[in-house]
């Protein structure tokens, strides 16, 4: 008999408790599976693409390498929730243990680059009227490794908040550059984003 391979990446889809057919085929399911690893390779490239400091020859070195051992770590965060039930025990409790354990994965890992999955903090009960302390606390242990980053943000993500433009440097996306001295953006602003109303 012949063994069958099995795929790089293997996601279990169990199937449902129902008095029919399931709707997901074998096919269907890896076509899911195809369609989510494309796309997060997607966004991890588009990630790197806008960073001026890259050519086009080094985005290619990235995806495409010539030596069969490299390998190119990517560590994920997602659901954090950083702020959530601030004024109780176990929300502060919550965030400490988040970067325990962001700070372990980190050290232990040593990812090339990290990608927040959304809901990095939990916007809708946060106390205070700027989120900036609450995204400073969960992006710290990535950037004082040094590690380039990119977020998706995701629905309780939607709080006010200030970026400051140090912030998008070497490690995360580069300072705004314009390249007039009559244009309306400054290098020293601060970017703020909040939900739309």
């Amino acid at each position: 008999m012949f063994a069958r391979p099995l795929p790089l990446f293997y996601v279990y889809i169990s199937p449902p408790l129902l008095p029919f057919p399931s709707p997901f085929s074998s096919s269907s399911a890896m076509s899911l599976q195809y369609f989510f690893f494309s796309s997060l390779f997607f966004i991890v490239i588009c990630s790197y693409a806008h960073i001026e400091s890259f050519t086009r020859k080094d985005l290619l070195l990235l995806s495409s390498s010539s030596s069969s051992t490299s390998t190119f770590k990517i560590a994920l965060f997602a659901d954090l929730h950083y702020g959530e039930n601030a004024w109780t025990d176990w929300g502060p409790r919550q965030d400490i243990n988040s970067d325990r354990v962001m700070s372990l994965v980190l050290d232990r890992e040593k990812p090339d680059f990290v990608v927040f999955l959304g809901d990095i903090i939990t916007a809708n009960n946060v106390p205070i009227a700027n989120a900036s302390y609450y995204w400073d606390q969960a992006i710290s242990p990535t950037r004082k490794r040094g590690i380039p980053w990119a977020t998706i943000f995701g629905n309780h993500d939607d709080a006010h908040f200030e970026w400051p433009s140090e912030w998008f440097s070497d490690t995360g996306i580069p300072q705004v550059q314009c390249p007039l001295t009559t244009s309306l953006c400054s290098g020293n602003r601060k970017l703020e984003f909040e939900d739309d109303p």
